[in-house]
């Protein structure tokens, strides 16, 4: 089986996490281990802790290499500037079985060539194992402080950013694993919102299950 710990942060406890990463494998036959973190988590002690627990894959949520972008999501003084988060994805590359970035299209002010630098960044400059695109997605509840923030969705080009994307992953010879997930390999071809298991389990808000021939869904 596989084990998936995310979303949020639970690298923020990495002990707690390592201690319960250890009871779900002391009790179940988990072949595999991923996690969640952000870039201000990639530090030795935390990648160390991690590693000692077996966690295979680590899927860290960049988003954006545009400094002004970071500034307009609040990630730039949260997380550090464009440059210091290449030199952390750098330092952790060959640290683990599978590293993911998760990022960001179609955000408001994200120029062609703010898109095509950070293309360039993830399978160029740094070879990255696995890159998961995702399209921005507003909420009704949150979409007015989105706005305020960061600026009006035009979700009319969300088709056309994507179709670039998929090409130059491709042409980059990442494999699609899916429509948002691509893979340097197939054997690195792991995706949190995809499983082949006949049944799985999801504990906390948002999870999902299956089991026994019933879906369950957990509110938040």
């Amino acid at each position: 089986g596989e084990l998936y710990v995310g979303g949020g942060t639970p690298t923020v406890l990495p002990d707690d996490l390592a201690e319960t990463i250890e009871l779900v494998r002391r009790d179940h036959p988990v072949k595999r281990v991923s996690v969640e973190t952000n870039p201000d988590h990639l530090d030795d002690n935390r990648l160390a802790t991690l590693r000692s627990a077996g966690v295979d894959r680590l899927s860290v949520g960049i988003q954006s290499f545009d400094d002004e972008i970071l500034r307009s999501m609040q990630r730039y003084e949260k997380f550090g500037s464009s440059r210091e988060l290449r030199e952390r994805l750098d330092a952790v590359r060959g640290r683990f079985e599978t590293i993911n970035v998760d990022m960001i299209f179609n955000l408001p002010g994200q120029s062609d060539e703010s898109l095509a630098r950070e293309m360039h960044t993830l399978t160029d400059e740094l070879g990255m194992d696995q890159v998961s695109w995702y399209p921005l997605m507003t909420a009704h509840a949150t979409r007015k402080s989105m706005e305020k923030h960061i600026g009006e969705v035009d979700f009319s080009r969300e088709g056309a950013l994507y179709h670039r994307i998929a090409r130059h992953m491709l042409d980059a010879g990442y494999v699609r694993s899916s429509a948002w997930c691509f893979s340097r390999s197939e054997s690195m071809m792991i995706d949190e919102y995809i499983t082949e298991e006949e049944e799985y389990l999801g504990l906390g808000s948002g999870a999902f299950s299956y089991m026994g021939g019933t879906m369950y869904a957990s509110t938040f």
